[in-house]
């Protein structure tokens, strides 16, 4: 599972700085933690990926953000690459009935909020390419 670089470096903040289902303080994002913290986990996220790309065996690469736009068809991705019987509508039905969680987190009033400076956007931004550059590939390889 892949998520978009920025989207998990602010969740990973926010569970941080906040806990599992709250929100860092915004004067957080003014500091030198946040700035550290953008640079050493924009560098996980990118090794992360790197490495798993790596992997020998069969390995299917699903985006996160594909999965919530489109549970239906990822979901039955899934369970083709696993080679598991073709899921019935009524368990799709119920995968989609139930696709929320208790622990994530409420939209808040700074949903437009972007803690990240141009600086920081640069370096993700490098890490983002490259990764997703090599998903596109592995994905063209194995279709």
């Amino acid at each position: 599972m892949v998520r978009d670089p920025y989207d998990a470096i602010l969740a990973e903040f926010n569970r941080h700085y906040g806990g599992h289902n709250g929100f860092a303080a915004m004067a957080r994002y003014k500091s030198q933690a946040w700035r550290e913290f953008v640079e050493g986990k924009s560098q996980t996220w990118s090794n992360t990926f790197l490495d798993w790309l790596k992997f020998p065996g069969p390995l299917l690469i699903v985006q996160y953000e594909r999965l919530r736009d489109d549970l239906d068809n990822q979901v039955r991705r899934i369970a083709r690459f696993l080679n598991l019987p073709e899921i019935s509508q009524d368990r799709m039905d119920c995968v989609i009935r139930n696709s929320e969680g208790k622990f994530k987190r409420r939209r808040n009033l700074e949903d437009n909020f972007d803690p990240f400076s141009r600086q920081q956007r640069a370096v993700v931004n490098v890490y983002k390419k490259a990764v997703y550059m090599l998903i596109d590939q592995h994905e063209k390889q194995n279709r």
